[in-house]
């Protein structure tokens, strides 16, 4: 007797973006997976250039931020982050005090700090409630980075999260062509690093995670957005989950 063929359910596949794509089957592996190349790329900036300067975005998924946190603090993997050599800057912060909730300086504070043996003068936050916060935070980069040898004098590591308005971090694409500035205030007051100040990062990390997302990341991925932007000599990696991706072919 002939039996209807089986039909197998069919594999969510990566979609095409620039550069590279870590393309895991949860949440938990694509922080996981941003985690080990945060290590790697950690040890090597302090073994080549002495320090690691990384930049970290709350924008609309503070509880991302947090959950890579928890998973550098807890899982034994990256316990040889080198952090007593990295400087964490905050790439976007709302205009709240560092205690208030929604702080992303306060959730670096809460789970950094006093846990990964990180100086806390190395933890950067922009205190976006002040009048001339976007101008102070600039001249805190500019001095900071300014300090390293010429050439590179930039962010080691950028890592943002895109949002289901293809927007990565909080600077959506307007804002950013239409400033020349490495900080910006935007209009509802928040304080943010400009695309400027990431082109020159040399690794991008950006994470796409969840169903909600899985609109805006086709629309990346056919080139209607541009949500991060194309860094100079640097890489970018997108770390996504299945729930992101679509069940059918790209």
């Amino acid at each position: 007797m002939d039996l209807p063929p089986i039909e197998l359910e069919r594999e969510p596949q990566p979609p095409p973006l620039r550069d590279t794509v870590a393309f895991e089957s949860s949440t938990e592996d694509a922080l996981a997976a941003l985690a080990q190349d945060m290590t790697l790329q950690a040890t090597a900036c302090v073994r080549e250039f002495g320090s690691f300067h990384l930049a970290v975005s709350g924008g609309a998924h503070p509880k991302l931020l947090e959950r890579i946190c928890r998973e550098l603090m807890t899982d034994p993997a990256y316990r040889m982050l080198p952090w007593r050599d990295t400087h964490v800057w905050t790439i976007d912060e709302a205009p709240v005090a560092h205690d208030h909730p929604r702080s992303v300086y306060g959730l670096l504070r809460d789970f950094l700090i006093g846990h990964s043996g990180i100086p806390r003068d190395q933890v950067h936050g922009v205190s976006a409630f002040r009048p001339a916060a976007d101008d102070e935070y600039e001249r805190s980069l500019r001095k900071a980075l300014g300090s390293r040898p010429a050439g590179h004098d930039r962010l080691d590591m950028a890592v943002l999260a895109l949002n289901a308005d293809g927007v990565a971090g909080r600077l959506d694409p307007d804002h950013a062509a239409e400033s020349d500035r490495l900080v910006v205030r935007l209009p509802d007051d928040a304080v943010t690093l400009t695309h400027r100040m990431l082109t020159g990062s040399r690794f991008m990390g950006v994470l796409a995670v969840g169903k909600t997302v899985r609109p805006a990341l086709e629309r990346v991925a056919s080139g209607e957005l541009a949500p991060v932007p194309e860094l100079l000599g640097g890489h970018t990696r997108w770390y996504i989950d299945h729930d992101a991706s679509p069940q059918e072919e790209w």
